[in-house]
Parts: C-alpha cells; sequence; structure tokens
C-alpha cells in the first residue's frame, strides 16, 4: 500500500472510529514495540486511540509491558491498524448550520444550495435527487414561507447540535462576521457529544454567539489548557467570558483543570461536573485555592456523580468559594460527614444529596450544622445502601437513616430548622409542627435505656424547649402484656374542663379509633364532628397547636405519632 494513499491524521484530533461510530480521541500513530519486519511497511504502521467510554478499551496505551500512550481513564485505550480508512472525521459548525437551517449567507430565492438545486422549474415541487429528474414531489403552498422561517437565525435564542462530530467552526472571516450578526440573538448552545479538541476551537465558536449565556459541552474530550499559555492564545479564550452557565459533564477533566479555567469565565454563575469520574481528589494547592478565592460570581456548583469520597476536600472548597449558594453531591460515594469545624457555610441554601451512601442520622446532623441556612434539600438512599438497611438485627438500629419516604422526610424537616423544601415539595408551617412533635417522641422512645443519648440527636434538646416538652423525662418499663403498651391520655373538652376524663389505648391505635372512642366518652352526638387538638402548657393554661382530626384525617398516623404517656387531648365540638 502506497504511504500517500493513506488518511492524513494528527495525534490529539478526534475522530469517530469507522466501524463503530464511537468517538475517540488520537493519541499515537506508528509501529508497535518491539518492531519486526514483515512485507509491506505501511502495515506496521497502528493508531492508538482512547475511546470516549471506557467500557469499549481494550487497555490503558501498554503494548508488551510498554506504555505506548497515556490515557485519561484507566481501560480506555485501544490499538488499530492503519489500514483503509479506520477512522473518519467530523465536520463543522457552517455544515451543520447550513444543513439545518439554510445558507448563512441566503441566495436571491431564499432557498438553500441543495434546495435551489432541486426545485422544479414550476416552483411547485422538488425533483427527487436519486431519481435523475424522473421523480417531482408536490410541496404545498407554503414550502417558501416554511422555508424563509427555517432560515430566520435572527429569531434563535436556542441552538442546538449534539452528536453531530464537529470538529471546529468552519468558513471564512466574511462569513464568521455575518454570523455575529445573524447569530447575535442565541443564549444557549449546545455542543454535547461533539469532537471538539480544544478551549481554542471552542473560543473561536462562541465569538460568533455575541448573546451566548448557556454553554453546553457535555460529553466532550478537551486538551488541559497549560499554566502559561502564550498572549495571543489568551486573547482568543477571551469570547468565553460572556458564558454564565457552563455544562462539562461527563468530559473526563479533573479540578485541577477546571481551575485553569476560571480566569476565562469571570462571568460563570453555574457550573456542571456531573458525572466526571476522573473527579474523585478535590484537593489544590495554594495557588489554585487562591484562584478560587477570586472567584466571586460562582452560585451554583453540580458535582453528582464524581467520585467524591472525602468531606474534608468538599469542606475546603467550599471554604474559597464564599459566594456558592448551591451545591450537588448526588450519586457520589460519601459516606461519611465528619462533625462540623468552627467554619460553617451559611451561604449554602440548596444541597442535593440523591442517591446518597450516608447511613446514619448523625451525618445528617453534621450537614445541618455545616449548613445553618440551608432552605432546600434534595436527599435520598441509594438501592446499595438501601439493601444493606435489613429490616432486622444490627441495621434495624434507629441511628440508621430509615429507607421509608414517610418517616426519612418526618426526620429530615426536624433537623433543617430553615428548610422550605424537601425533595422539591413545599414543607408547610403544619407539617413542620407535626414531623418536630412526631421527631421529640421518636427520639425518647428509641433512647429510652440510654436518655444521655438524646443531646446526640441533633436539635432533640432545641425542639423539646420550643415545644414545652420534657427533655430529660424517661419512660417508665412497661408491664408485661397488651396493657402494658397502652398509654392514658388526659381528654379536656374546650373552652373548660377542670376534672379531665382519660382514656387508654395503643399507641398504634388509629385517630379513627381515638375520635370514636372520645365520641362515646363524652356522649357526643354521633354526626357531631370532633376536633381533637394536640396542646401545649403555656403559663398554666393549655394553647391549642394542632388538630389532628381534621389535618390528618384520611391518613394512616397512629396515636403514637402524636402523643406520649400522660398528654393532654382538648376535644373541641
Amino acid at each position: 500500500m502506497d504511504k500517500s494513499s493513506l488518511p492524513q491524521y494528527f495525534v490529539g484530533n478526534r475522530y469517530f472510529h469507522a466501524r463503530t461510530r464511537r468517538p475517540v480521541t488520537l493519541r499515537y500513530i506508528g509501529p508497535l514495540p518491539p518492531i519486526s519486519s514483515p512485507l509491506d511497511p505501511a502495515s506496521q504502521v497502528w493508531l492508538g486511540i482512547e475511546y470516549d467510554d471506557p467500557s469499549f478499551g481494550k487497555h490503558s496505551g501498554v503494548f508488551q509491558n510498554i506504555q505506548v500512550f497515556h490515557t485519561r481513564e484507566e481501560g480506555s485505550g485501544a490499538f488499530l491498524k492503519f489500514a483503509g480508512r479506520p477512522l473518519e472525521e467530523g465536520k463543522n459548525l457552517v455544515q451543520s448550520i447550513e444543513e439545518r437551517y439554510g445558507p448563512i449567507i441566503p441566495n436571491d430565492a431564499g432557498h438553500s444550495p441543495h434546495i435551489a438545486d432541486n426545485v422544479h422549474a414550476n416552483g411547485k415541487g422538488l425533483i427527487l435527487g436519486s431519481s435523475k429528474g424522473s421523480i417531482i414531489v408536490e410541496t404545498p403552498n407554503n414550502w417558501a414561507n416554511a422555508q424563509k422561517r427555517l432560515g430566520n437565525l435572527e429569531k434563535l435564542r436556542i441552538m442546538g447540535f449534539e452528536d453531530e462530530g464537529i470538529t471546529a467552526l468552519g468558513g471564512d472571516e466574511n462569513l464568521k462576521e455575518i454570523m455575529i450578526v445573524r447569530l447575535r440573538g442565541v443564549e444557549w448552545l449546545n455542543l454535547s457529544r461533539n469532537l471538539l479538541k480544544g478551549w481554542g476551537e471552542v473560543a473561536e465558536i462562541a465569538e460568533c454567539f455575541e448573546g451566548l449565556q448557556t454553554l453546553t459541552l457535555s460529553h466532550s474530550r478537551f486538551e488541559a489548557l497549560l499554566n502559561n499559555l502564550p498572549d495571543d492564545t489568551k486573547q482568543r479564550l477571551g469570547a468565553l467570558n460572556k458564558i454564565t452557565e457552563l455544562h462539562l459533564s461527563d468530559c473526563s477533566t479533573s479540578m485541577n483543570e477546571v481551575v485553569l479555567l476560571i480566569p476565562f469565565f469571570p462571568n460563570l454563575r453555574v457550573l456542571h461536573l456531573e458525572a466526571n469520574r476522573t473527579i474523585s481528589n478535590l484537593s489544590l494547592d495554594e495557588e489554585e485555592y487562591q484562584i478560587l478565592d477570586r472567584w466571586k460570581t460562582l452560585k451554583k456548583l453540580r458535582l453528582g456523580g464524581c467520585q467524591i469520597n472525602q468531606w474534608d476536600e468538599v469542606a475546603n472548597i467550599l471554604k474559597h468559594l464564599s459566594g456558592l449558594e448551591s451545591l450537588d453531591l448526588s450519586f457520589t460515594p460519601l459516606s461519611y460527614v465528619p462533625p462540623p469545624s468552627t467554619i460553617n457555610y451559611e451561604s449554602i441554601r440548596s444541597f442535593s444529596l440523591l442517591g446518597s451512601c450516608l447511613l446514619r442520622w448523625e451525618y445528617i446532623d453534621h450537614i445541618s450544622q455545616n449548613f445553618p441556612r440551608l432552605t432546600s434539600l434534595r436527599f435520598s438512599i441509594s438501592s446499595g445502601a438501601i439493601s444493606s438497611v435489613t429490616p432486622d438485627g444490627a441495621q434495624n438500629s434507629p441511628s440508621l437513616i430509615t429507607s421509608s419516604p414517610d418517616l426519612q422526610r418526618a426526620l429530615v424537616i426536624s433537623k433543617f430548622p430553615n428548610l422550605i423544601t424537601f425533595n422539591s415539595t413545599t414543607i408547610t408551617p403544619s407539617e413542620r409542627r407535626d414531623a418536630e412533635l412526631f421527631y421529640i417522641n421518636y427520639v425518647k422512645l428509641n433512647t429510652s435505656e440510654h436518655p444521655s443519648e438524646r443531646g446526640n440527636w441533633g436539635r432533640y434538646v432545641e425542639l423539646c424547649k420550643v415545644h414545652g416538652r420534657d427533655e430529660t423525662s424517661t419512660e417508665k418499663k412497661p408491664e408485661a402484656g397488651l396493657k402494658g403498651k397502652m398509654i392514658t391520655l388526659k381528654i379536656y373538652r374546650y373552652p373548660t374542663d377542670p376534672s379531665p376524663s382519660t382514656l387508654a389505648l395503643l399507641p398504634s391505635s388509629s385517630i379513627k379509633l381515638l375520635k370514636h372512642k372520645i365520641s362515646r366518652l363524652i356522649r357526643a352526638n354521633a354526626t357531631t364532628s370532633l376536633h381533637l387538638w394536640t396542646v401545649i402548657n403555656e403559663g398554666g393554661k393549655m394553647q391549642k397547636v394542632i388538630d389532628i382530626a381534621q389535618e390528618r384525617e384520611g391518613h394512616d398516623w397512629t396515636v403514637g405519632w402524636w402523643f406520649e404517656n400522660g398528654d393532654s387531648v382538648l376535644v373541641e365540638e
């Protein structure tokens, strides 16, 4: 095979695998060690590639124990024999725009070139290209108007070219100037899953979109910026300074590489770094932390799906991002949150921890203490963690986070005093009161044998004071049998009843049964609608708190949810 007939490839460029269409980065061109001597010299040339998806790789650039090239991710490399055309090039952005919207520089008829060539002489049909003029497809009367509307680039606000194999901007300087004028209204550009190799190519594209605010580059692979860039490169990257939201999910980047980008995104407010398997270490050097200190604009940081497992590293990052208000650590292997240091992060208002590996309630308390002004929380346990919480044995400890959504919600609400939404659902004042009263009883019940441990339950002591409960009271050891499990309630009739009646029933009894027994006890009319109030004692007077009959009727809440032994119930007809 003549070498001159081989396609021209460049190390560092990005291509499609010709057979699978998988995106790859070319890392090596040359022979494999040790060099043998067969027939065709061209047959000795191999291509070392790195797949974007490591599951398609065969190794990490090693051949016969010799490191031929390096990969970003373990096991993502492979070798291809340089025969035929093993890799295919992509296209430029100008081509993609014109294929979809028509020519950037419209012709006189307003058609794109490939459409204009196929318009029939009568103007009412299109000639099917493969028919050599024998097949004419009739077009609707408003065909020209449809073409005109489609090609109205000035009205576009969002443009998406995901997975189109774009490698560069394309076009000449004249076309670029026209693009700047016609595309100035575009605010969001999606270039995910493309073949752009570096930030220079990205900046050249961004320069054509003067109104651009959101740039999506997820599922891409970029060369890391160098520490000391030439002045002309810095000037070219200045086109990125208008971006306020940047998506770099699954870009195989590292936190160190992100820090090198910061000076070129001075107005960035939202940064998406989800699913970057290469972000496992958040530790930076002193110079990098100083760059973070100067980054005051960032408000939202998304790190979901990264391999972060050290809370101390998270805390160090937060110290230097003083303007950050929202943090996402969902689906990370973080399994431990230590007690907070003297520093807390009062700027954080929103926190996401879906698919969490945290198993103990004390870690949630520590998060609450780290983020004392948190108003929005999204939290769930990962399926792997749930499977480890078995219904019996040691895993059934009350100190472990429950997998029950209702119980989990009540306890979480109680642990965060300023929380307004949990898992995207608003917390009403009545729900907060319900949850906090339940939390008090829950802690007392589950620490009855070790009352001294109650102080370790986050806001327990604080909530007892808020709701007028005695945090030091302990339950007497119950008698054997059902009688020993029953609680006695004092039943007062509203507005005054100096001598209350008493009623004994199991904590597991339903509110419906409680209403029925109270109705019989006070001889209420069968049609009377009773209101059952929980109460607190303020200044020797009972104050109504929650009407459990009205607010919770139809829900499967039990008497034990609301009351302890000796509590009072105020009945209003």
